[in-house]
């Protein structure tokens, strides 16, 4: 498996375990009617925070395992696998920030700003992906 492979797995597994756990907790607290923008910040940052440290260590120790694949330069395979990760992943992007937009007048800003972040992480995850299976048939 690449390095570039293994980077975009736990990228996708911490994003999907991370933003997973706070849309999960968003939809339990409308569910009871105890969701508060104040508790959901916190979340936030915390789901942010731990995402990130979960990636950062992953890479260091992938990199730390693997030193020569983490030193080389992306070639021209994988730029065209980001290219083509990138560009699925725009649309789905642009059709949810469109999507949350036109939603606007239907919720309060606490609504649209959780339906712009859905829209990011789901253009992550899609991008991710894209990436894994591009790599996998290569």
């Amino acid at each position: 498996m690449y390095f570039r492979e293994k980077t975009a797995w736990a990228a996708l597994i911490s994003i999907l375990v991370g933003f997973g756990t706070y849309f999960a907790t968003l939809a339990y607290g409308q569910a009871t009617g105890r969701a508060t923008p104040d508790y959901y910040a916190g979340l936030l940052v915390v789901v942010v925070l731990c995402v990130t440290i979960a990636m950062a260590i992953f890479g260091i120790v992938s990199a730390i395992r693997t030193p020569e694949e983490a030193r080389a330069l992306a070639d021209e395979r994988d730029r065209a696998i980001d290219a083509r990760a990138t560009r699925a992943a725009y649309f789905v992007l642009l059709i949810g920030t469109l999507s949350s937009a036109a939603a606007a007048w239907l919720g309060g800003l606490f609504w649209v700003l959780n339906g712009l972040l859905a829209s990011i992480v789901l253009a992550e995850v899609i991008r991710y992906g894209t990436m894994i299976r591009h790599y996998r048939r290569a």
